[in-house]
Order: structure tokens, then C-alpha cells, then sequence
């Protein structure tokens, strides 16, 4: 009786041990993927269309030409019927929100995007940089749409600095937006030069400038 429950006992114990192999195999596998994106990010899902007008068009002029953003599946499609053009993230990027303003004041809109990528940047890289890191993180990306609908890539922070929540436009100017971020702060950007910088948060008036 003492040898079968000795056996049963060590049955046991090598099975609990397989079973910790196998789960800490796992968590190393995704631990090297990295595959991970927090809990917390709300991925937004919308369609929305955006004027294209340059020059002396109006909203009443025929040739004025209308993209059609869709944000779904955690991807960005931009298109444009009356032109042909098309655009979509590509599948590596993952689109959390988007929206649509005039932020350089020339007359065309720029799309800006919330999004979340493997690494800190894209196919190039400062040459002291050796190697790109493999975790998922955030970044702002601002692609450009000219008269004709099509998309090209204007600006993409390596990264913010902050975990972005939220963004919208400001109501009294139209090239600032607001970035609210997972404790519920506030800071104001704008377009200077070539990227955004900060212009302070929402509910202080002190100012101060700093590059993302």
C-alpha cells in the first residue's frame, strides 16, 4: 500500500513539474514575441469624410473632391471615388484613433493617428542605432492628403513620451490638439517646423516647448 501511494506521490509530482515546464515555456515565448498591447486602449471605429478644397473651392464647387476615412479592425483605409485613390495602414501598424485637421494652414488636411507599432522606428533608422526594439509601443503618426486624395507619410514620432488616451481638436484653433492621457491630464501640441510640439498642458497657462 506504502510503494502504490509512494508511486501515486511521484506521479503527481512529475506531472505538476511538466506542467510548470510547459507554462513557464510559454510565458518565455511571450515574453521574446512581446506581443503585447495594455488592456486599456480603446480602439475607436468610425467613418468619416473630409473635404478637399484648395484654392478658391467651396463646399458648393462640383470639382471639389471627398476622401472617405474608415477606421476599423484596428486599421485606417482612406479613399477617394472621384479620384481613384486608396490607402491602408500597413498590417503591422495598429490604428487606435485618427482624426482630421489642417494642421500646417495649408489649406489641406492632415490625417493624425494614434497608433501602435513593434519597435521605435520604421524600415530606417539613425545609423548609431544597431537594433530596433521588438515590444509594441505608441506613437503619433501624421500622413498627408493632397488635392487629389492621395495619402503620403508627412511625420512619425520614434515615440510620445505620454500614453495617449484620447485626442481632439481644439474648437477656437484648429491646428492644436489635445492629448489626454490614461491619468485623465491634458497637454496641447502643435505642428512647428517638422513635428509636433508641446505647448503645455490644458489647464495651466505657463508654457513651455519641447520636442516628441
Amino acid at each position: 500500500m506504502m510503494k502504490n501511494t509512494t508511486c501515486k506521490t511521484k506521479i503527481i509530482k512529475w506531472l505538476l513539474l511538466s506542467l510548470g515546464i510547459v507554462v513557464a515555456i510559454c510565458v518565455l515565448v511571450i515574453i521574446s514575441k512581446r506581443n503585447y498591447i495594455p488592456a486599456w486602449v480603446n480602439w475607436q471605429e468610425e467613418t468619416y469624410e473630409v473635404l478637399l478644397k484648395t484654392g478658391e473651392r467651396t463646399e458648393d464647387d462640383d470639382d471639389c473632391a471627398i476622401v472617405t476615412v474608415k477606421l476599423a479592425d484596428k486599421h485606417m483605409e482612406v479613399s477617394c471615388d472621384s479620384t481613384g485613390e486608396y490607402f491602408m495602414t500597413d498590417k503591422g501598424i495598429k490604428v487606435q484613433d485618427t482624426l482630421s485637421t489642417d494642421l500646417d494652414g495649408d489649406g489641406l488636411p492632415e490625417l493624425v493617428t494614434v497608433v501602435w507599432k513593434k519597435g521605435l522606428f520604421g524600415k530606417h533608422r539613425p545609423f548609431w542605432i544597431t537594433s530596433d526594439e521588438k515590444n509594441y509601443s505608441q506613437h503619433v503618426f501624421i500622413y498627408g492628403i493632397d488635392k487629389d486624395g492621395k495619402v503620403s507619410q508627412k511625420w512619425f514620432a520614434s515615440e510620445t513620451g505620454i500614453l495617449i488616451n484620447s485626442m481632439e481638436i481644439m474648437e477656437k484653433n484648429t491646428q492644436i490638439i489635445s492629448f489626454e492621457d490614461t491619468n485623465g491630464n491634458c497637454t496641447l501640441w502643435r505642428w512647428e517646423g517638422f513635428g509636433l510640439k508641446f505647448m503645455g498642458n490644458l489647464s495651466k497657462s505657463k508654457k513651455t516647448i519641447k520636442k516628441i
